[in-house]
């Protein structure tokens, strides 16, 4: 049987499922994910689910190219609402922001209960992150990769509050990069403090509020700190 060869943002989103589990693996795409894991036989049921009838077209396609079309369950629906996705053990959501993230697990309380969500959220982190705490999730573990030339961070969680009071910077980048030692992380970092900088040049320049300047600048304060911390590594 001819295998699939993953992207390294979808090698290392894998690396994060626990074997045996069965998945889903939410706004599919092209199906990459299912059928890695449908080849791999190491893994339970498995589905596929997309809002678009395009993209899961396109997974049906991958997976009937390389032999496991019999093996993935394909669904045509927003999230998480197709009949049985309670019977998923962990839940894949990547490549979208994260205010949908949120919306589409908001839709689905269940996950709170024994379930692993993979979260890889292309932009508002930091709303993610601030509604996973506020809603009775948190994050077990944090890891960043690199793909061409974007660093991704990707988000392991489950049910269960916060164990401790996250900062503004925290709710951006989670502390798990920093006590996990991240390789990439100083590199992130840097990204992200230049990125703030210039946005908060950007508001003074343009009378943004003093409270919205305030609050940018908390978060790059963080951020700082963070990266001074990784100095010490």
């Amino acid at each position: 049987m001819k295998q699939i060869k993953l992207s390294q943002r979808l090698a290392a989103i894998i690396s994060l499922i626990p074997l045996g589990s069965s998945v889903v693996d939410v706004g599919t795409d092209h199906g990459h994910i299912p059928v890695f894991l449908a080849q791999a036989g190491a893994y339970g049921n498995l589905a596929a689910s997309d809002i678009n009838s395009g993209p899961l077209e396109h997974a049906r396609q991958s997976a009937l190219t390389y032999g496991v079309a019999d093996s993935i369950q394909f669904e045509l629906c927003p999230g998480l609402s197709f009949p049985g996705s309670d019977e998923y053990h962990t839940i894949i959501i990547a490549g979208v922001g994260g205010e949908l993230i949120a919306s589409i697990l908001e839709d689905a309380p269940w996950t709170k209960q024994g379930r692993t969500l993979i979260l890889q959220p292309n932009s508002k982190i930091d709303q993610l992150n601030l509604w996973l705490y506020q809603n009775g999730y948190h994050i077990t573990d944090a890891r960043l990769v690199r793909e061409n030339d974007k660093l991704y961070q990707l988000l392991r969680a489950e049910g269960g509050y916060e164990p401790s009071q996250l900062t503004h910077g925290e709710f951006l980048v989670h502390p798990l990069y920093v006590q996990q030692k991240d390789p990439l992380l100083p590199e992130y970092l840097d990204r992200m403090i230049y990125k703030y900088e210039h946005a908060i040049t950007g508001m003074r320049d343009g009378s943004a509020p003093v409270s919205e300047i305030d609050e940018m600048t908390c978060i790059l304060n963080g951020l700082k700190n963070m990266r001074k911390e990784t100095e010490l590594w």
